[in-house]
């Protein structure tokens, strides 16, 4: 009987046992599948948090969402969201020892990868841009931007931009070549008419004066050596002392240390594989869009402000560079669509004939009407250009295409003016940056609106660098927590769990 007893007693402490072990393996699992949702919720509320502390004056002035990312020991945002999920497991009970409970043995967290702003190649800034005007809604001004322009779509959009990027691609049509062809001219003109000042003099009786000699004029009265001494003044004074007139320009330089467009190509180039390498045409207009909106130009911008907008069109270092070579390009493009009207124009081509041949026929040189002719045209159509150039820099309109009531020049002179320059209708001068920045847009501008938001930014906090501002990060959390139901040494050999149990989580986030 007590060996019956004896065994019954074994057997159920034996059941007991097992009955315990299940309890506890149970107990244990359900505790280790919270601990892994736990730690799941951590590693994304370490991450989201980290994102949820942006840059505030960064989306106040120019609608960019980003989050420091470094430091410039570049150990930022892993230690701070290792901050927050400690702060976010802290109030687990079980995950603290307090007493007799269970302490948290230890957690990390490390960056499995950082996009900043400054990566791609201009790409990651570009995104953030588009994500940014598709939000707020400003590419519904997309179509009127395009009817403003005279181009009804997209479509025709590209085909004149295409036009104008071969215009002013072309190495045999430039403004020095222009000019510079005039002033040859000049010199050429002053002494055929010299030549034939000699020979009419030379061919007057001794004694007698000759009938007093006509100036040969221009299409209307004025001297034709008039015009070319005016645009020899432009080649070597430059046009924008004659377009500003006495207006105060400002002296303020670009050549600021650490821009972003200085970063050295290999870090430009980081994550390069994220995005598509060309931009679309659409992102081109939306960029067009967020520069002549968030950044000032010439006519935007008060005493102390500088030209953003044509530095980012012409990548020069100082404010009046970036002016100059944006007059240069507007000239060029006001010249093109301006000797294109003026082939139309049967009477001003008439005009030219006529003036061409009076000047050729003076000089015995008539089988040169037609070259000169055409040099006339030319010539008409630049100075046309400096009168449209003076309306925009004045904050006037100017119609993209001329037209016969448009055309403001009654005579081959800038002195000739029919009218003040300027139109009720037309394109403003940050409409025709527009075009000058669909032509040019690309990663340079892009890294050149980069190096006006940092230097903007930078008089806010003078630590700023755009370059250590992120837009998209993962990391990689390891947790480990020490079992409290199955303590035995024999488990943590056959479980290989240690002192605990491994929780290994990863979290994503991006804007």
């Amino acid at each position: 009987m007590k060996r019956l007893s004896a065994q019954i007693s074994a057997f159920l402490a034996l059941i007991f046992l097992l009955v315990t072990a299940l309890v506890m393996v149970t107990l244990e699992s359900a505790r280790a599948a919270a601990l892994d949702h736990l730690a799941g919720m951590a590693a994304r509320s370490g991450i989201e948090s980290v994102f949820a502390a942006f840059h505030t004056d960064l989306l106040q002035d120019f609608g960019l969402l980003a989050a420091r990312g470094r430091t410039e020991e570049r150990t930022c945002w892993p230690a701070e969201a290792e901050r927050y999920a400690r702060t976010y497991l802290q109030p687990a009970g079980g995950l603290v020892r307090q007493g007799d409970r269970i302490l948290l043995s230890s957690l990390y967290v490390k960056a499995v990868d950082t996009v900043y702003l400054t990566e791609d190649n201009g790409k990651v800034f570009t995104d953030a841009v588009m994500n940014y005007m598709t939000s707020a809604g400003i590419s519904v001004l997309l179509k009127e931007t395009l009817e403003r322009l005279g181009l009804f779509d997209e479509d025709g959009a590209a085909s004149f931009n295409g036009t104008l990027q071969s215009f002013l691609g072309s190495d045999s049509y430039s403004l020095e070549d222009i000019l510079g062809g005039y002033g040859d001219l000049k010199k050429k003109a002053e002494e055929l008419i010299a030549a034939a000042g000699r020979t009419a003099e030379d061919e007057t009786p001794p004694g007698e004066e000759g009938p007093p000699q006509e100036e040969k004029t221009d299409l209307s009265g004025v001297s034709f050596s008039e015009l070319l001494d005016q645009l020899k003044e432009i080649k070597d004074g430059g046009i924008l002392g004659l377009i500003t007139g006495n207006m105060q320009l400002s002296s303020l330089s670009w050549n600021l240390p650490d821009r972003p467009s200085l970063l050295p190509e290999e870090e430009k180039l980081l994550h390069s594989g994220i995005a598509r390498a060309d931009y679309s045409f659409d992102e081109i207009l939306l960029l067009g869009e967020y520069l002549m909106n968030q950044m000032d130009c010439y006519t935007s911008a008060e005493n102390g402000q500088r030209y953003e907008a044509e530095y980012v069109i012409s990548g020069k270092n100082s404010d009046r560079e970036a002016l100059a070579s944006v007059a240069g390009d507007l000239m060029l493009i006001r010249t093109g669509l301006n000797f294109a009207y003026l082939c139309t124009d049967g009477e001003k081509m008439a005009a030219a004939q006529t003036a061409a041949l009076t000047v050729m026929s003076a000089l015995a040189l008539p089988e040169l009407t037609s070259v000169l002719k055409w040099i006339l045209i030319a010539a008409w159509a630049a100075a046309e250009s400096l009168v449209d150039l003076r309306a925009l820099f004045q904050g006037k309109r100017v119609v993209l295409w001329k037209s016969r009531t448009s055309w403001k020049l009654s005579a081959l002179s800038l002195n000739s003016v029919q009218e003040e320059g300027g139109f009720s209708l037309g394109l403003s001068y940050s409409d025709y940056l527009r075009l000058l920045f669909y032509l040019k847009a690309g990663p340079k501008t892009a890294y050149r609106m980069m190096d006006v938001i940092q230097a903007r930014l930078r008089k806010l906090q003078s630590d700023f660098y755009l370059r250590d501002y992120m837009v998209q990060a993962s990391l990689s959390m390891t947790a480990v927590a020490a079992t409290m139901y199955l303590q035995y040494p024999a488990y943590r050999r056959l479980s290989g769990a240690g002192f605990g149990r491994k929780y290994t989580k990863t979290a994503a986030f991006s804007y």
